[in-house]
């Protein structure tokens, strides 16, 4: 699960990391990444500009799903420990392994405004100390980092308009882990969550004839 996050020897790096995470958080729009937006010379005058352009490559409502789900990361899950920021940021972290120990710390952060991605290594021995963990010491940078951009708060991502809150049987969901309408019109019985509009929960019908 870690080649989300680039845990491999040879193939994607860190920067193809936080270009994919960027185009999620950008719903869906691919744009170039850069180290030098422009060049002025003494007296103001441009010199060099980075021409950006965006490519479509994922719709903008899947992305708006994985953001929605990876906010939670940042509440409950492993990346917990941003949670007293209270800021609607999505974050994913990973540990690479030889087997023995671990040798890699992630945490991608990122909001609709930057993405951010800390990345943990001790590359001359190729080993960390037990007690650091991705959700420990690379959350708490990329927390500090959030704290430095946003004093004031940042907005949340834009819902698309293919996507709406539903409710789901929360009982089909606990006891056969599937996605169905409710039955019951019960709130204890009944979930919200978000889903694209074309693919929302339906009663699914059962035989309970007994011959």
């Amino acid at each position: 699960l870690t080649l989300a996050l680039g845990a491999m020897k040879n193939g994607v790096n860190l920067l193809d990391v936080v270009s994919a995470y960027s185009t999620i958080a950008n719903l869906g729009e691919h744009e170039q990444l850069c180290f030098v937006n422009k060049i002025l010379d003494k007296d103001g005058n441009i010199i060099y500009s980075h021409e950006n352009y965006s490519q479509k490559v994922v719709d903008a409502e899947s992305c708006f799903l994985v953001s929605d789900m990876l906010k939670t990361t940042a509440i409950s899950g492993t990346a917990k420990k941003m949670q007293s920021l209270n800021l609607p940021i999505a974050a994913k972290t990973g540990t690479a392994n030889n087997g023995q120990h671990n040798t890699d710390l992630y945490n991608v952060s990122y909001t609709s405004e930057h993405t951010m991605l800390t990345w943990i290594s001790n590359i001359k021995e190729n080993k960390l100390p037990e007690e650091m963990l991705s959700s420990s010491q690379p959350t708490e940078i990329n927390k500090q980092i959030c704290e430095y951009l946003y004093p004031n708060g940042v907005a949340d991502f834009t819902k698309p308009e293919g996507v709406e809150k539903m409710p789901y049987d929360l009982i089909e969901y606990e006891a056969n882990h599937r996605i169905v309408a409710p039955t019951q019109n019960l709130d204890r019985y009944i979930a919200y969550d978000y889903f694209k509009t074309n693919n929302a929960p339906i009663i699914i019908e059962t035989n309970t004839d007994v011959e």
